[in-house]
């Protein structure tokens, strides 16, 4: 059986909200960086394009803050869940669900469409500062079923458009 024949199992509960079904799942941070890519803007393709992506360069700046967070974290068994999940799509990723199981092909990778920063970050901290521990971590992710690239920008921009940022001043100040 070769690479594409192979599929992997995932525990998953499947919901609806407002029309649009999604399922919860959760993982690991090797498995993020494995089933996991990204649909970066390229600005030399047009915009109607069909290679063309949508999410900016990641910058490396917010990328080392987080992998070195993560990392000395970890290193310093200091407690910290990230419960914020990954939103990604399941757009050509040949998903099946069936009941409480999610399974897709050893060779998918889910276009994520919220969280590709966190992603790098966990790479970063798991690849470059060699933190074996934390390849295991799981984090929780939401996959949206049966979007196509403008309704995952659609949901880019509720996400990171619509959500208020939040000032942490005064609990920074408590702390």
């Amino acid at each position: 059986m070769n690479k594409a024949q192979k599929r992997r199992t995932l525990p998953a509960l499947q919901f609806s909200q407002n029309g649009s079904d999604m399922l919860v799942t959760s993982m690991t941070a090797n498995e993020l960086i494995a089933y996991t890519k990204v649909d970066p803007y390229n600005p030399a393709l047009d915009f109607d394009d069909e290679g063309q992506g949508y999410q900016r360069s990641p910058s490396q700046a917010r990328i080392k803050k987080l992998g070195n967070f993560l990392d000395s974290n970890i290193k310093e068994e200091n407690s910290f869940p990230m419960p914020t999940a990954i939103l990604l799509s399941d757009r050509g990723s040949n998903i099946e669900f069936d009941d409480s199981k999610l399974s897709f092909p050893a060779d998918a990778k889910f276009p994520i469409v919220d969280g590709q920063h966190r992603i790098e970050g966990i790479k970063h901290a798991v690849e470059f500062k060699n933190n074996e521990a934390l390849s295991n971590y799981s984090y929780p992710c939401v996959i949206l079923r049966d979007m196509d690239k403008i309704s995952e920008m659609k949901q880019f921009k509720v996400v990171n458009g619509e959500a208020k940022s939040v000032n942490t001043a005064l609990v920074s100040m408590l702390l």
